[in-house]
């Protein structure tokens, strides 16, 4: 599930998003969002209540701030249909004439899939400074401008360090590219079958090499949607 906020004039709910699509929206709120009148004014035919316009209610307008891994920061607008309070203080918010109004692409959720293998050095948690480098094979499943996610033969464990090169994403001319060298650190494994999936982060990157990388992942990424449409 996603995380989100619901925005109404200046208050903010946070939650998790149950399901947007097709014009509308569920919501799952952490706390119980305000339902209700919520002052008295003064007004022409004298004293009334007026409703808070912060108040989550039917009809009121709010904008739904949502945080995809894909997209980036996707905020919507919308209207509240209807509010269901939990039993232990949460609820679900449920909106429709939900629709996108900005998104902002992430550089962390910028990622790509690739199919490359290369060849590591790798470097133990914990092992001796004159300890015989190890080599190992590498499969590259995908990449962002933060980490990868990679496959290996063998095991590796968390805190694990990797030296090896990224093909072709560092550019040396307008038509020319090489290898970007880099140091992965080993933050998540698993196993499925006989293989071993990792998940990785960059680290040491100088600022000069981290614009090359987010430039080649956002490459590759522009280069396939246009592919795409023009097979489409």
């Amino acid at each position: 599930m996603r995380p989100c906020v619901v925005l109404a004039g200046a208050a903010t709910t946070g939650g998790t998003v149950l399901a947007l699509g097709d014009g509308s929206a569920r919501v799952g709120v952490e706390r119980a969002p305000a339902t209700g009148p919520a002052r008295l004014a003064v007004t022409a035919q004298g004293l009334a209540a007026v409703r808070d316009e912060t108040a989550l209610v039917p009809g009121t307008p709010v904008r739904l701030r949502v945080q995809d891994d894909a997209r980036g920061i996707c905020v919507y607008g919308g209207v509240v249909a209807e509010v269901v309070a939990g039993e232990h203080g949460g609820g679900e918010v449920r909106l429709v004439e939900v629709g996108l109004l900005s998104a902002v692409q992430l550089r962390a959720a910028l990622r790509v899939a690739i199919d490359v293998q290369v060849v590591a050095i790798v470097v133990r948690r914990g092992a001796e400074p004159d300890a015989a480098p190890e080599r190992m094979e590498l499969q590259l499943l995908d990449l962002s401008a933060e980490g990868l996610r990679i496959t290996t033969p063998g095991s590796l464990a968390i805190g694990d360090e990797l030296v090896t090169a990224i093909p072709d994403a560092r550019p040396v001319g307008r038509a020319a590219a090489e290898p970007l060298p880099v140091r992965l650190e080993v933050v998540r494994s698993s196993v499925h079958g006989d293989v071993q999936h990792h998940g990785c982060r960059l680290v040491g990157l100088g600022h000069r090499e981290a614009e090359a990388l987010h430039a080649f992942v956002a490459r590759l990424q522009r280069d396939r949607r246009a592919a795409f449409a023009g097979v489409s």
